[in-house]
């Protein structure tokens, strides 16, 4: 339920243009520190992966790695998409917390 709910946020950050899509575009943004969460792809290629994962850690941005490149890029108006980078806190946030209430659910079920 909460991955709609993030899916959502994620369309919503696109319409108001408070988003970085594609490399070329995110390097830009998590290098300028306009980055406030990277979202990485699950499938994404793993030299990509490491190498924007670098970048986020050097830049002290947070990330996050979840959904398919399909799936994320459908919630774009993408056929598929590895890398989206989040620039405004208050997206950024509202993302983060819905991870974490993912999170805390998921760990929830385990113990039972």
């Amino acid at each position: 339920m909460n991955d709609d709910k993030v899916l959502r946020l994620i369309g919503l950050c696109r319409k108001s243009g408070k988003c970085s899509c594609g490399a070329s575009a995110v390097e830009y943004a998590i290098k300028r520190f306009k980055s406030k969460l990277l979202i990485v792809a699950s499938d994404c290629g793993e030299s990509t992966k490491k190498k924007f994962l670098k970048f986020a850690e050097e830049n002290s941005a947070k990330y996050v790695i979840m959904f398919d490149k399909y799936t994320l890029g459908d919630a774009l108006g993408y056929k598929e998409l590895s890398l989206l980078s989040v620039d405004d806190v208050n997206f950024a946030d509202g993302i983060c917390k819905c991870v974490e209430d993912m999170e805390v659910r998921l760990n929830g079920e385990n113990e039972n």
